[in-house]
């Protein structure tokens, strides 16, 4: 199943008329960052999702409870580093259901990960005005979108995250806590093999 949406010309232009009329911006997105490393390396980026009042944990756990029971997946954090990403939510579940992991995040080590936030309508506006942040920022040097998915992971504290390649190009916004990155050269044959690519 692939999570996320096409979206057309039409949509990304709303989205952009609404980022232009925005009171404001929760990314913040350097246009000299953005030009030189967009969809070729990582680089840094603020914004203040943690302030936004539907990002605290109350509103994400109903948030949870709301989608649809494919949408929300739980796991132990402790997982070995070398195991299979795409299996480790069914591997590494101990059992565990979602109101276990909400109730007892940090004692079971939980990993709460949602997929496409964006179903929900109270999440879809506040979504969609972050991708017309997104496409005004790239507005400048690139195509438009043509897709888009989002995922929120909640995780306890010391939660691990196997080794994946991502191959869509993407964001990774840190909204509480602390978390570790190791990212790899894709251009690298010994990372990953052109096979891969």
């Amino acid at each position: 199943m692939m999570l996320g949406d096409f979206v057309s010309d039409v949509t990304v232009q709303r989205w952009l008329n609404a980022a232009k009329c925005a009171d404001r911006n929760w990314l913040h997105l350097d246009p000299n960052a953005m030009r030189k490393c967009y969809n070729c390396r990582p680089f840094v980026l603020q914004h203040e999702l943690h302030r936004h009042p539907k990002f605290g944990f109350l509103p994400l756990f109903k948030l949870c409870r709301r989608l649809p029971k494919q949408s929300v997946k739980v796991r132990v954090g402790n997982v070995p580093v070398d195991t299979d990403f795409d299996r480790s939510l069914d591997v590494y579940n101990n059992g565990m259901g979602l109101d276990d992991a909400i109730s007892e995040l940090a004692e079971r080590q939980a990993y709460i990960v949602i997929n496409n936030p964006e179903l929900d309508p109270e999440y879809r506006t506040l979504i969609e005005g972050f991708m017309g942040e997104i496409a005004l920022a790239i507005l400048p040097f690139d195509e438009q979108l043509n897709w888009y998915s989002t995922y929120v992971f909640i995780s306890a504290k010391g939660s691990l995250t196997p080794y994946h390649m991502d191959r869509e190009m993407n964001f990774l916004l840190q909204i509480c806590g602390e978390k570790r990155v190791q990212l790899w050269n894709p251009d690298d044959d010994r990372v990953m093999s052109p096979a891969m690519q």
